[in-house]
């Protein structure tokens, strides 16, 4: 063999070794999915908080929900517990070698199946079937002329009917994005602005409206630039608080989340009081 031929079968085997390698590469983005890298399971475990002595404690964990993702890291399977232990259902998601959601089951407790869909992307369009391949819901992307913006989302039933509009549009500044959901008869549902702030606080405004066009109630969401302190407030048509929220998320180096604390607010004091505390202790492949 020429020493030519040598080198030329030689850079052949490199490539066929890198494509199985990246063949063999597990999955560790999924679209919809919090986890990031090569997680194994996620143990999620919940606490209720009391005060005591006007401090707060934790009260015993219990097991939530447990979920495992296969070696290719394009399966995960979760099953969800009551607070006596016992398994409340299970659902399991396969995804594509893009991390696109292509399938999903769920399960009662005992193990009998709930449900079954099959999702379909082709260009644009996304499709929704049941376990029989029955069209449940179509959904069409609308892009602008650059192709670097979502500017309308079209959602129709199996049967071809519009059910919903969604339209984004952008401030002359390019600082808020709004997306708009008009109803099948053209009316307003919801009006929602985001602040494009990649970098720095968060904020969201959310109102709802009646079928008459008038307020319906609305939400007031923000957190700090790193997501780890959210707020929100749900108002009354008048603006007027009728819930408020408040949550704070701790993250490994992976920025996964390890620990998340929900606080309520307590009227009698005018603040913020932590009443649960989730706990995800993640498992990570060597």
């Amino acid at each position: 063999m020429s020493k030519a031929l040598s080198l030329f079968f030689f850079a052949g085997l490199l490539l066929l070794a890198a494509s199985a390698d990246a063949r063999q590469k597990p999955l560790e983005f999924r679209v919809g999915d919090s986890m990031r890298g090569p997680v194994e399971s996620v143990r999620t475990e919940v606490a209720d908080i009391a005060l005591k002595d006007g401090q707060p404690s934790e009260g015993a964990r219990r097991l939530s929900q447990l979920k495992k993702y296969s070696p290719d890291g394009k399966r995960s399977e979760t099953t969800f517990y009551d607070r006596d232990g016992a398994a409340r259902g299970r659902t399991v998601l396969v995804y594509d070698d893009g991390g696109n959601l292509i399938e999903s089951s769920g399960f009662d407790g005992k193990g009998s199946p709930l449900m079954k869909r099959l999702y379909v992307r082709n260009g644009d369009e996304a499709a929704i079937y049941d376990g029989a391949g029955r069209l449940q819901e179509l959904t069409v992307s609308v892009w602008n002329e650059t192709r670097d913006r979502l500017v309308e989302i079209r959602k129709y039933d199996g049967n071809g009917a519009l059910l919903k509009r969604d339209v984004n549009t952008r401030d002359a500044d390019n600082k808020k994005s709004t997306w708009e959901s008009f109803g099948p008869g053209g009316d307003l549902k919801e009006k929602t602005t985001f602040d494009l702030n990649y970098d720095g606080p968060k904020r969201q405004e959310q109102t709802l409206y009646h079928t008459d066009g008038t307020v319906a109630g609305g939400r007031l969401a923000t957190s700090d630039a790193s997501t780890r302190d959210l707020k929100a407030v749900v108002t009354d048509p008048n603006g007027e608080p009728l819930r408020r929220t408040h949550e704070r998320r701790e993250y490994d180096s992976r920025r996964n989340l390890v620990k998340i604390t929900n606080y309520r607010w307590d009227y009698e004091s005018g603040s913020y009081v932590p009443h649960r505390v989730a706990y995800h202790i993640i498992t990570y492949r060597n």
